[in-house]
């Protein structure tokens, strides 16, 4: 609270508790007459908690002018009484002092804001002055009443850069207008005191969690709104509470999941030299050399054993991988065990497994929980920088939950596809050196929102991670283009974390041009934002300590010609893919890391200074 001057008196603002019963004698215009407003009214007022009160105070001493008496300051609070003196707010009933009445223009007392619950300020002038409360006395008073500011989760316009709005942002979206806007959690007073124009989507209690999803089939939405309670539908992605099995139902109905960052990610970053953004690659013999080992039988022998094709041999034993949902127990386990069988058995590779558990959610017993498999391999010069190969291992059949026995989930395309690209890339470069370290990196739990990731992104906090390529839905072609379109998305263009994004992405399309690919890949940038993949977990600066991680998605077209109709069916199996589309898919993501982490027999890596999360 501040302490202000009344007039020559020590005007200090307190808190006192007095019941109006306790007063007597009503101001009558020929005697002196208190005043005392809150935000400029008599009251009663009701403001939000958080917002600044302003209390004055005035006084007309009608015929008593001169003459010497007791001035008390006063409010009633939900924790006690508070009383203004020359030393401030203090506890209890306290005079202010003891000085001759004479006419006091209004005056601000208080400006701040206060704590949830009722007040009364009171404003009291004694003629019998023995600092006790006696008659005969005049007063005024004013009740305040502060209602709680509950925080909620809004959609905020992100008039410039989404770093600007200077407010706590759990993700930034592209709605299916082809706008861009932030979710954030706050309280009204803080979007209020912004300035931005939002609007509520839902009040936000500790602890609520948020699911965003999106479908590719217009007639999901209709869908969702009978079954599961939608908070918001911007046209692109519903917004749901994630309690009880929502994600099941959502991931039954069709959608793709995105679990909303249940911290700011509000990112902070550096501007990019023009310079940088156009530097060209030069052509490596040793990259060439690794495109040419890239087979697409491998790649097709990777897929049908993941999908369920072909058997696989786990731990000495034969099994087909009939699905891999995360849930699964059996299938998902066989499935991690042929991740690791491989990865081990490459040259150089260290192996390690990530196990996560998810929150325990409301209304639900539920508790998702897996293994994320890591192999790397270790950097030379520069060790301490990451590299970072991402796909999901998990699959989903939504019109099947009994997968421990059930119907199949192949997830030929959705998504062995991307890791077939994982494995025969890290077949191939564990026979070569790098400057920097490259990870690869199979998640579970994307399908359910991408929790797997998620999860281990915080495992690695701190950590020097300078980009991430997530491989995710990369074989199915059939628009009967040629080239066929082959899309690398980014952060939205109004994120300032786009800037990083984009270098791996144009590195990406000129290595395309560059190792001759683009007779089998026309490469199109999309800054869409879109959070469904892995990569989105390390656009949250949450684990980083303020820095942005650059990372992007390389998948199939996902506009124009996507696989909406076989993924997350039994029909998406390897018969339905494009090999050839798929085998130049994983030469150009190999490459690009390639580039990125630098060849040791190479003249060097692709600047890394500009990647570095540090500078940012």
């Amino acid at each position: 609270m501040k302490i202000k001057k009344l007039m020559r008196l020590y005007f200090c603002v307190t808190v006192l508790f007095f019941s109006v019963d306790a007063f007597a004698a009503e101001a009558t215009p020929s005697l002196p007459t208190p005043d005392i407003k809150a935000n400029g009214q008599d009251g009663p007022i009701t403001v939000l908690s958080g917002t600044p009160v302003s209390i004055t105070a005035s006084l007309e001493p009608g015929n008593e002018s001169g003459k010497l008496a007791d001035w008390w300051l006063a409010c009633s609070s939900p924790v006690g009484w508070y009383s203004l003196n020359s030393n401030g707010w203090t506890p209890g009933i306290n005079l202010l002092t003891q000085y001759p009445l004479f006419s006091v223009s209004p005056v601000e007392i208080y400006s701040a804001s206060l704590s949830a619950g009722d007040y009364a300020f009171y404003f009291l002038v004694y003629m019998n002055p023995n600092a006790i409360v006696d008659s005969p006395y005049y007063y005024d008073f004013v009740q305040v009443h502060v209602a709680p500011d509950p925080l909620v989760l809004a959609r905020v316009e992100v008039p410039g850069k989404l770093q600007y709005l200077n407010l706590p942002v759990h993700a930034g979206l592209v709605d299916g207008s082809g706008v861009y806007y932030a979710l954030v959690i706050a309280t009204r007073t803080q979007l209020n005191a912004a300035g931005v124009t939002y609007r509520v989507i839902d009040e936000c209690p500790p602890d609520t969690d948020y699911l965003l999803a999106s479908s590719g089939n217009p007639d999901d939405y209709g869908e969702a709104a009978k079954v599961v309670n939608v908070l918001y539908d911007d046209g692109h992605w519903i917004i749901v509470r994630d309690i009880g099995t929502v994600d099941e139902i959502l991931a039954d109905i069709g959608f793709d999941l995105k679990l909303m960052s249940d911290e700011p990610i509000t990112r902070v970053s550096t501007g990019v030299d023009a310079a940088q953004m156009e530097a060209t690659p030069a052509k490596l013999p040793s990259v060439s050399e690794m495109i040419g080992k890239v087979k697409q039988e491998a790649v097709n022998t990777y897929i049908s054993q993941l999908s369920g094709e072909s058997q696989v041999t786990v731990e000495g034993e034969p099994y087909t991988i009939k699905n891999r949902h995360t849930d699964s127990g059996t299938p998902i386990q066989k499935a991690t065990q042929y991740i690791l069988d491989k990865l081990k058995g490459m040259k150089g590779m260290t192996v390690s497994t990530h196990d996560w558990t998810g929150k325990e959610r409301k209304e639900s017993n539920i508790i998702h929980k897996g293994s994320n498999i890591i192999g790397e391999l270790k950097g030379k010069e520069k060790s301490s920088e990451i590299i970072i190969m991402i796909a999901h291992l998990d699959s989903i059949n939504k019109f099947d939950e009994s997968y421990e026995g059930g119907k199949a989930a192949p997830g030929a395309d959705d998504n062995a596809s991307g890791c077939a690209a994982l494995l025969a890339a890290a077949e191939i470069m564990s026979n070569y050196s790098f400057q920097s370290t490259i990870r690869f990196i199979f998640t579970t739990g994307e399908e359910q929102g991408t929790r797997g990731s998620m999860a281990y992104v915080k495992e690695v906090k701190g950590q020097n991670i300078v980009a991430v390529l997530n491989l995710d839905m990369i074989a199915y072609s059939t628009s009967g283009l040629t080239p066929p379109t082959q899309h690398v998305k980014t952060r939205h263009i109004d994120d300032l974390g786009n800037l990083k994004d984009m270098i791996i992405a144009n590195l990406y399309k000129d290595v395309v041009t560059l190792y001759g690919l683009d007779s089998s890949l026309n490469v199109v940038i999309k800054q869409d934002s879109d959070v469904n993949g892995d990569q989105s977990s390390f656009w949250d600066k949450t684990v980083f300590l303020d820095k942005t991680i650059p990372a992007v998605w390389v998948i199939e077209d996902d506009y124009s010609n996507f696989n909406k109709d076989n993924m997350h069916t039994v029909d998406d199996r390897l018969k339905t893919l494009n090999m050839p589309y798929c085998t130049a898919q994983v030469k150009a993501t190999l490459a690009t890391v390639a580039h990125l982490a630098g060849s040791t027999s190479a003249s060097g890596p692709y600047p890394l200074n500009v990647m570095s999360s540090q500078e940012l």
